[in-house]
């Protein structure tokens, strides 16, 4: 003859069994917020994705990678779609008072923290200077 186990029986084992999972499943967040925090501890100010922009025109999109107050990355012209030159990495980043000097292919970009907080300054070529911002653009 089988017994088999009554209602109350198997609501504590199901209960048992949730408690388990659910701690589970916390540690695991917690472990994964702890791995989100220590990697975004090493990220500067300057990491992600940015815009530099002529009034509404987009110049250049910008990846950077802002490490120990090291910046570097890469640079796409979008009004060059799949075109070789179109785009490449940023030959030089530095840090300057209050700003930012980039090299990207055969142009200086100058850039200040401006009255508003933005990072605004000049673009250099060859054909002359134009003025541009440095905006974050949405993930």
């Amino acid at each position: 003859m089988r017994i088999s186990p009554g209602p109350l029986a198997l609501i504590a084992l199901f209960a048992t069994q949730a408690g388990a999972q659910a701690s589970t499943v916390a540690a695991y967040d917690d472990r994964l917020r702890s791995a989100m925090a220590s990697a975004n501890a090493f990220q500067g100010p300057m990491e992600g994705s940015w815009a530099l922009n002529s009034g509404t025109r987009e110049l250049f999109l910008l990846q950077l990678a802002d490490r120990n107050g090291v910046v570097e990355g890469a640079w796409r012209d979008p009004s060059r779609p799949g075109a070789l030159e179109g785009s490449g990495f940023i030959e030089q980043v530095e840090r300057t008072a209050g700003g930012l000097t980039f090299q990207i292919s055969k142009q200086s970009i100058v850039l200040k923290v401006d009255a508003e907080g933005r990072l605004a300054g000049e673009l250099t070529k060859a054909g002359g200077t134009e003025a541009v911002t440095l905006r974050r653009r949405a993930p």
